[in-house]
């Protein structure tokens, strides 16, 4: 019965039987061969098509979660765009150049404190233990030094509130000698003997211009000196005036020629203010020389 079976199964291929199957049974076994192989058929198709069910679903799963993706990005972005991106934070580990300056700084405020302290120190303990001897010499050194310069300072200070008529006459006869002016008319002028002059100023007085109420006055010298030359003689009559700065800062330089003409030559300064003062020279030499 076994042996039937297995030869119904492969009619071709059974060989260790010696009868063939009939006819009768093959054609009964048939419609069920034909319906095992549909179903079987079938059931591949079935498995196909739930496996592209299966992907389709996956991939309409990946598409929503890609749509999701998207769109959050796209509000990120914006949100982005709207707010000031902070400042980007210095590296932890990086040192700028405000802390080494900084650093700096205290490093050497540092070492000048020390070195201060230890030369006060040095000081304080080298004079602890000098002499008295030695005390009074280089006390008397100090006060040398300290009498000097300070006769430095004042002779400084005089001389810059204070005015040197005989400085002021070489540098006024120095423009007149170089004027070409006075030496066309005088031909080559020279001092002569005739020497005059006023000095004022170089003080403070009271003035109620000035928010303090005082005012400097700063020197002023007012000078004549007779001139000589080849073609014609003069007088020479100037105002000058001493800056703090020690500049002299003449107002005026003229020259009246002893000529038919009585020229009177502008040599440095105002034409308004050397007439005004030519005259008043002449009056004070005249009183001074009678």
């Amino acid at each position: 019965m076994a042996a039937s079976r297995s030869c119904l199964a492969a009619p071709r291929a059974c060989t260790r039987h010696r009868f063939a199957p009939r006819p009768q049974v093959l054609a009964a076994v048939a419609p069920a061969r034909a319906g095992a192989r549909r179903l079987t058929t079938a059931r591949v198709i079935l498995a196909h098509e739930s496996a592209a069910l299966a992907g389709a679903r996956r991939l309409t799963t990946a598409r929503v979660v890609l749509a999701r993706a998207a769109r959050d990005s796209t509000a990120r972005a914006a949100r982005l765009s709207s707010t000031p991106s902070p400042a980007p934070a210095p590296a932890a580990s990086g040192v700028s150049r405000a802390d080494l300056a900084r650093y700096a700084t205290y490093a050497a405020g540092g070492a000048a404190v020390w070195i201060a302290s230890s030369v006060a120190l040095s000081t304080i303990t080298g004079i602890l233990h000098v002499s008295p001897a030695t005390m009074a010499r280089y006390g008397f050194y100090a006060g040398f030094a300290v009498a000097g310069a300070a006769a430095v300072v004042v002779a400084a200070g005089y001389q810059r509130i204070h005015i040197r008529p005989e400085f002021v006459y070489r540098a006024a006869l120095g423009k007149i000698t170089n004027s070409k002016v006075a030496s066309e008319v005088l031909g080559a002028p020279k001092a002569g003997g005739l020497r005059a002059y006023n000095l004022d100023g170089g003080n403070f007085f009271a003035t109620r211009a000035s928010p303090l109420g005082v005012e400097w006055k700063p020197p002023r010298v007012v000078m004549m000196f007779a001139l000589s030359g080849d073609k014609a003689d003069g007088v020479a009559s100037l105002e000058c005036v001493k800056r703090l700065d020690g500049s002299l800062d003449f107002g005026f330089i003229g020259v009246d020629v002893f000529n038919e003409n009585e020229d009177r030559l502008l040599v440095s300064g105002s034409v308004d203010r050397m007439t005004e003062k030519a005259d008043k020279l002449r009056e004070l030499s005249i009183r001074k020389y009678r």
